[in-house]
C-alpha cells in the first residue's frame, strides 16, 4: 500500500492498495467500489468498537460501584468517545492522534506494570510462559479448528469469527494510516513495527492482564501470594 502510494504518487485511498493488481482501473469504477466498501467496513468497525466500549464501561461501573447504566448513559458514553475521537482526528496526525496515542501507551504500560508488580507476579509470569508454549504448540491445529459437530462451533461463532470480522473491518483504515506514517522507513522496519512488535505486546498484555482476570475468577482475590 505505502510502496504504491509513495513510488507511484497515488492518493492515500484504500483502492490504491490494489494498484499492482488492477492497475489504472483503480481510478474508475473498481476504485470507487473499493473505497465505498472501505468506508462501510470502517463504519462497522467504529460502531462495534464504540458499542463494546460503552458496554464494558457500564459493566465496570455496575460491578465496582453498583451503578446501573441504562441505555441513555451508554449513549452518553458513546457521544463522549465520539467527540474525543473526532477532536483527535480534526487536530491532525502530528498533534491530536499522536498525543492520544502516547497517552494511551503510557496508561497501558503503567497499568500493565502495576498489575505485574502488585499482583500475583510469579503466577502471571508462569501463566504467560505456559500460554505462549501452548500457543506455539497448538497453533496449526487451532488455526484449522472448526468445531464441526460439537458445541465448539457456537463458541467459534460468538468469539473467534466475531473478533476476526471486527478486526478485519478496521483493515482499510489501519492500512491507510500505516501507509501515511511509513514514509522514510524501510519495508523491514514497517513489518517489524506492525506485525512483530504488536504480537509481542499482545502476548505480554493478555498474559498479565488476562492472567490477573483468570486468577480473580478462580480465587475471587488477586494478591502476590497466589
Amino acid at each position: 500500500f505505502a510502496h504504491a502510494c509513495f513510488t507511484k504518487n497515488l492518493p492515500f485511498r484504500f483502492s490504491s492498495a490494489f494498484y499492482y493488481v488492477l492497475g489504472d482501473r483503480i481510478f474508475g469504477g473498481w476504485g470507487k467500489f473499493l473505497d465505498i466498501l472501505a468506508v462501510f467496513a470502517t463504519l462497522g468497525g467504529m460502531a462495534t468498537t464504540l458499542g463494546l466500549i460503552a458496554l464494558q464501561v457500564g459493566s465496570g461501573l455496575k460491578f465496582h460501584y453498583g451503578v446501573y447504566v441504562g441505555s441513555s448513559v451508554a449513549y452518553l458514553i458513546i457521544g463522549v468517545l465520539t467527540v474525543l475521537f473526532t477532536t483527535a482526528v480534526y487536530t491532525g496526525l502530528d498533534r491530536g492522534i499522536k498525543f492520544a496515542g502516547r497517552i494511551n501507551m503510557y496508561i497501558f504500560m503503567g497499568l500493565w506494570a502495576a498489575v505485574l508488580v502488585f499482583g500475583p507476579t510469579l503466577y502471571l509470569i508462569s501463566l504467560t510462559t505456559n500460554s505462549v508454549g501452548q500457543y506455539l504448540q497448538s497453533f496449526l491445529g487451532l488455526s484449522l479448528y472448526t468445531g464441526v459437530g460439537t458445541k465448539g462451533a457456537d463458541w467459534l461463532g460468538d468469539w473467534t469469527v466475531f473478533y476476526w470480522a471486527w478486526w478485519m473491518s478496521w483493515a482499510p483504515f489501519v492500512s491507510t494510516f500505516i501507509a501515511r506514517i511509513s514514509k522514510g522507513r524501510t519495508i523491514r522496519a514497517t513489518v517489524a513495527a506492525t506485525l512483530l512488535l504488536p504480537t509481542l505486546a499482545c502476548l505480554l498484555w493478555y498474559g498479565v492482564i488476562g492472567g490477573a482476570g483468570i486468577k480473580f475468577d478462580v480465587t475471587d482475590v488477586v494478591n502476590k501470594s497466589g
